[in-house]
């Protein structure tokens, strides 16, 4: 593996400068829509690998320092994958998804503030979509940024270029955008949605029938976590995932004894309904505190290695 940040990527020749999708997948940790693909492939054509003028381009496409699961907090919602960080009270953006196990090849684009009570703000239906929503911002703030004149152009050169690529028509009118919650539900599911404006989708039998689906916010985590229990038991984990979203949502930050137990029960439900990778995100390797960041593979290490040859765990910060 190349060291850090010494030089470029040595494994392609100065013709086929072609980024490994399989690393990149890896290196985010989900399978990437084609439109990020594109951005990050055009960055890697671009400056001719992995290093700081690839990460430079990619903020000057979408605004974001580039970035991975490093971007999460304890209270990001797990179905967020983020794929870079704003710089600013550290709001990250990402692809939402929700049924790692129902495999798709697109999902909507949101962004998280873990300073705020607002939860996903989603600013894309699907990745091409989130990006124009970014690509808007990005024009929107580039004259007030403190640029050179040729910085300005080359930023706006590069996004010029994505917009050929993407075939998006950013506008100042798409900049700030925000969708409804609404992600596509499969034949046989159902989407419910829940206070941090994720919500559960899932197939219809893995909600109870009977359970009206409603809490008292003034509950504790012991409560949210007996209705959760009392939901798996019952072969409804569905059911389940919705209490132990919505009472850790509300809890997070909350000197609660009983969030331990709401964790674990957070990730049964994920494990119930197949998606062992959204558990593995709500246990972690280790226990954060609150508002740190969680642990993860660290996405430059990844970019910076080469085929066959897989980075080193690293804890997060």
């Amino acid at each position: 593996m190349m060291g850090g940040w010494e030089g470029k990527m040595k494994w392609f020749t100065e013709e086929d400068r072609k980024l490994d999708r399989a690393i990149a997948e890896r290196a985010f940790g989900f399978r990437l829509p084609d439109a990020l693909y594109r951005v990050l492939e055009a960055a890697w054509k671009k400056e001719g690998g992995y290093g700081h003028e690839f990460e430079g381009h990619f903020h000057a496409v979408t605004g974001l320092t580039f970035g991975g699961a490093e971007c999460r907090y304890d209270h990001t919602p797990p179905e967020l994958f983020p794929v870079g960080y704003l710089g600013v009270d550290g709001v990250h953006y990402g692809c939402v998804i929700h049924a790692p196990e129902n495999a798709k090849s697109d999902y909507p684009f949101a962004q998280f503030s873990p300073v705020d009570e607002e939860g996903l703000i989603w600013v894309g239906r699907n990745a091409a979509e989130g990006l124009e929503s970014l690509v808007s911002m990005r024009l929107d703030l580039l004259e007030a940024e403190e640029l050179t004149p040729e910085e300005t152009e080359d930023a706006r050169e590069k996004l010029a270029e994505l917009q050929q690529i993407l075939k998006i028509e950013p506008s100042s009118a798409k900049a700030g955008r925000v969708f409804d919650p609404e992600p596509e539900v499969p034949a046989g599911w159902r989407y419910l949605g829940t206070d941090d404006q994720v919500g559960v989708l899932a197939p219809e039998s893995a909600f109870s029938p009977t359970d009206p689906h409603r809490f008292d916010p003034a509950w504790p985590a012991a409560i949210f976590a007996d209705r959760a229990n009392k939901a798996l038991d019952k072969e409804h984990p569905a059911t389940a995932l919705f209490y132990a979203r919505e009472g850790w949502w509300l809890l997070w930050s909350k000197d609660d004894r009983g969030k331990a137990d709401l964790r674990d029960v957070f990730a049964d439900a994920y494990r119930a309904l197949g998606r062992g990778k959204l558990a593995d995100i709500v246990e972690g390797e280790e226990e954060p505190g609150e508002g740190e960041r969680v642990p993860y593979e660290d996405i430059r290490e990844v970019f910076n290695e080469e085929p066959g040859n897989p980075s080193p765990r690293r804890k997060g910060k």
